[in-house]
């Protein structure tokens, strides 16, 4: 998936794209020599993108988000449904 199609998918912008994969919290399977190469995204990172978009929104700052988005898509599941329940039950 390119990193347009990325950025549709997991609800962020595509300069989020870009920002995480130079910070290398996204591994893309190819990186671009510079400006005005397209970056592609194997499933896996996909899934991590929509993880730390999530979590972003959950209140979990960047380097937190990417690091438990990391871990696995069930467990970022996990995390989220938690989150999402704490924050039901404070509202």
């Amino acid at each position: 998936m390119n990193a347009m199609d990325l950025a549709a998918h997991a609800g962020i912008s595509y300069r989020q794209v870009d920002q995480w994969s130079n910070a290398g919290l996204l591994r893309p399977l190819n990186q671009g020599a510079g400006t005005g190469h397209e970056r592609d995204y194997p499933p896996l990172e996909v899934q991590v993108a929509v993880g730390i978009a999530q979590l972003l929104r959950a209140g979990l700052t960047l380097q937190a988000a990417a690091k438990v988005a990391r871990r696995g898509r069930g467990h970022v599941i996990a995390v989220w449904q938690a989150l999402s329940q704490a924050l039901e039950e404070a509202s």
